[in-house]
């Protein structure tokens, strides 16, 4: 019995002790649940963590006299007396198929605009292939409450802004884009699947009742009529012109009917177009932001409930599906659009060139001006969109081929001066019989979405004597072909020939002679 009884003894102690334990678990629990809110802005520094990153390098690389030195100017400039910095605050919008991050943007945009003063400014970091309008219109207007209240708003772009991420992107004061991030796409689509003809096919019924002539104009289930459709389509354009327009409001000088053709480029492109500002990462304008503003992250942050984490796998999963085709179509795309050089050949039936030999001399009232053409053109461009320094051009014009164009000559004429300019006294066409153009050098300067202002080095062999020049060029790109147009001065004597002169030399053939050209050419197959 006496065992029993401190067997019992025992239980009982410790049975009270574990009822303890368990009881202030309980407590604690409660305590701690009831003093966390059920949403909270988090905000955190960023200058410490940037500077971290640079101090873990400095601290093995720098004298520690010079170390210290540096961190002591740190604390300085952030001591309560000293010059007051701007903020920046950080905000991060990886948007899905419904831009449901903007439940959290709106709350930060409320935070921020309660506090910003002059001078601050936004930078978000936004990610988003775009989705459904309503959604991305309302991530828009949250940015516009920004730009209303006169915060400075920038938009940086490390991967893809497309369709409804550009709606957003264009509100910004100003867009950073990563040199291949994928900008652009504004236009709209629609895709409804029907099973019409299937459930017909099976003897199916599908009754669908409505109120209002086109308060159904598509569906899954129903038959689409022409006039549905027709309807459908007129909504798909009006919605495209409002998207155009709001674009247009924010982005004055950007030639809207160029870029809103539901296209999209990488940045490096569209910086010409004018849909990006600068080229350029994230990572590096925080960076540079950093050395002379206070830099914060802003982030909104929620418990979700059961249904909601339910709801929003189920949403990720559908938008990774839909995303992940949409990646592998732009992956099969831009391989294509930053490929190798391409060569174009020179088409000569297209292309042109001429020479105006002018006249000089105390007679030369009396002489005449003569226009050389250019018969036979060939050659290659080749031309790298990326990179136009790296593009280069071989031209070859046959000597043999000029012509003295009768406009102008007096009544046989022509043939005469065509002769003398051929033989062995000039040209010397017998003996050299091709003039060949071949570049070293290009600098370039765009013109416009698709022309670019050209400065081509290059050396020019002429009568057997190769020169180089120097030729100012503007090229026109469209789809698969190229034109080139320019005009250049040259002088016989570099390359050896004597301008002819009749009358003992009171009329004289000029020096300088002008080459004006248009070089055509098409994509090699």
């Amino acid at each position: 019995m006496d065992i029993l009884h401190e067997v019992l003894g025992f239980a009982a102690k410790g049975f009270v002790v574990f009822a303890t334990v368990a009881a202030c678990v309980v407590f604690f629990l409660a305590v701690a649940r009831r003093k966390r809110p059920a949403a909270w802005l988090r905000v955190k520094p960023l200058n410490k963590q940037i500077d971290a990153l640079g101090d873990a390098l400095r601290v093995n690389l720098m004298r520690k006299k010079d170390f210290r030195k540096l961190r002591k100017g740190r604390k300085k400039a952030r001591a309560p007396g000293a010059a007051a910095k701007p903020n920046v605050f950080v905000l991060e919008f990886k948007g899905d198929l419904f831009a449901t991050a903007v439940r959290n943007l709106r709350e930060e945009i409320t935070a921020i605009a309660t506090v910003a003063g002059k001078g601050d400014e936004v930078v978000i970091r936004l990610e988003s292939a775009g989705g459904a309008v309503p959604h991305y219109g309302l991530a828009a207007a949250q940015l516009m409450r920004l730009r209303d209240k006169a915060i400075k708003v920038t938009v940086c772009i490390d991967r893809i802004a497309a369709s409804g991420g550009y709606m957003m992107a264009c509100v910004a004061d100003e867009i950073i884009a990563a040199p291949f991030a994928i900008i652009g796409s504004i236009g709209v689509v629609a895709e409804v699947p029907n099973l019409h003809r299937l459930l017909k096919k099976h003897d199916v019924d599908f009754q669908e009742m409505t109120a209002g002539e086109f308060k159904r104009t598509v569906s899954v289930f129903g038959e689409i009529t022409e006039k549905g459709r027709k309807k459908f389509q007129e909504e798909l354009e009006d919605t495209h012109l409002l998207f155009k327009d709001f674009v247009k409001a924010h982005r004055p000088k950007l030639d809207v009917d160029r870029v809103a053709t539901g296209e999209h480029w990488l940045a490096r492109r569209g910086l010409e177009l004018g849909l990006v500002d600068q080229i350029g990462t994230s990572d590096d304008y925080l960076v540079g932001r950093a050395a002379i503003a206070n830099l914060y992250q802003v982030s909104f942050q929620r418990i979700r409930s059961l249904r909601e984490r339910l709801g929003s796998m189920a949403a990720s999963a559908l938008d990774w599906s839909l995303s992940s085709l949409t990646w592998l179509l732009l992956v099969a795309w831009i391989p294509a659009a930053a490929a190798a050089p391409r060569t174009f050949s020179i088409d000569g039936n297209s292309s042109s060139a001429s020479a105006h030999v002018g006249k000089t001399g105390i007679g030369s009232f009396a002489g005449h001006e003569h226009t050389v053409l250019a018969q036979t053109i060939q050659g290659e461009v080749i031309l790298d969109r990326e990179q136009l320094s790296r593009s280069s051009v071989d031209l070859v014009v046959s000597a043999r081929s000029l012509k003295v164009s009768e406009e102008g000559e007096p009544e046989g004429d022509a043939p005469k001066v065509q002769r003398a300019m051929r033989g062995a006294d000039v040209l010397d066409v017998a003996r050299y019989g091709t003039i060949h153009f071949r570049s070293v050098e290009v600098t370039a300067k765009p013109a416009g979405p698709s022309s670019y202002d050209l400065t081509v080095l290059g050396e020019l062999s002429l009568h057997g004597v190769t020169k180089p020049c120097t030729v100012p060029v503007r090229l026109e790109i469209q789809g698969e072909a190229l034109s080139a147009t320019g005009k250049m001065v040259v002088k016989q004597t570099d390359f050896g020939i004597q301008p002819t002169s009749a009358a003992g030399g009171l009329v004289k053939v000029e020096d300088e002679v002008t080459l004006t050209f248009r070089i055509a050419a098409r994509a090699a197959p």
